[in-house]
């Protein structure tokens, strides 16, 4: 699989969520967790790392690997199980805003989920990054 890495510092010229919700909702967004997360706790996660077991150029791309990482963390911090985390993904705005990821298109199964633990345990990222929380 090809390597998949969108620097989650990037910035769009829109918003896609603005438009999507109401006033309230929006406001309540962009002030609430997913947007300390967005800004500041999704730069912070291993993608890089998690990135060395892909090739870079060769194969179907990978999920996006920093909302891959940032998924694995929320779905700790909330506590979900796998179904879960994966709905969320696919249909979740908060957690699709939070993640940097468009509201459109996504795709996300139990067994990415599942794929993606096994790689972090074995790589044991979340030992060596829970410094940086």
């Amino acid at each position: 699989m090809v390597r998949n890495l969108k620097d989650p510092r990037q910035i769009g010229l829109f918003d896609e969520f603005e438009g999507l919700l109401s006033s309230v909702a929006y406001r309540r967004l962009t002030s609430g967790w997913q947007h300390l997360f967005r800004h500041a706790i999704l730069k912070l996660m291993p993608a890089q790392k998690l990135a060395a077991h892909f090739d870079p150029t060769m194969g179907r791309p990978t999920k996006e690997l920093y909302s891959v990482a940032g998924m694995l963390f929320i779905m700790e911090f909330r506590n979900w199980t796998h179904d879960a985390a994966a709905d969320a993904y696919l249909f979740s705005l908060d957690v699709q805003y939070a993640l940097h990821l468009k509201p459109e298109n996504q795709s996300r199964c139990r067994r990415t989920i599942e794929r993606y633990i096994r790689l972090f345990r074995t790589d044991e990222l979340a030992q060596k990054n829970s410094h940086r929380f």
